[in-house]
């Protein structure tokens, strides 16, 4: 599965939505982070994460009113990724 391609931004969202050690850590916490990246193989792609109290979902597209937005190159991203 590519990085950065909708197949992986779903199976991301659903990662996500789905642990339950992770929405325990963001129990009262709300926050949005957008992130753009320039030069995928399908261009520019946008998505967010919205934070809720605990409830997490990742959305492809920009966020309404993010509270941090960033932008780095595809090979930022994809470093950043593996932890590097």
């Amino acid at each position: 599965m590519r990085y950065l391609s909708p197949e992986w931004l779903d199976a991301a969202g659903a990662a996500l939505a789905a642990d339950d050690a992770l929405a325990a850590a963001l129990a009262g916490v709300t926050l949005t982070v957008e992130q753009a990246v320039d030069g995928t193989p399908d261009g520019t792609v946008r998505w967010h994460v919205a934070i809720d109290d605990g409830k997490v979902a990742l959305t492809p597209g920009p966020a309404a009113r993010p509270d941090v937005r960033f932008t780095t190159t595809y090979p930022v991203a994809a470093a950043i990724a593996c932890g590097e």
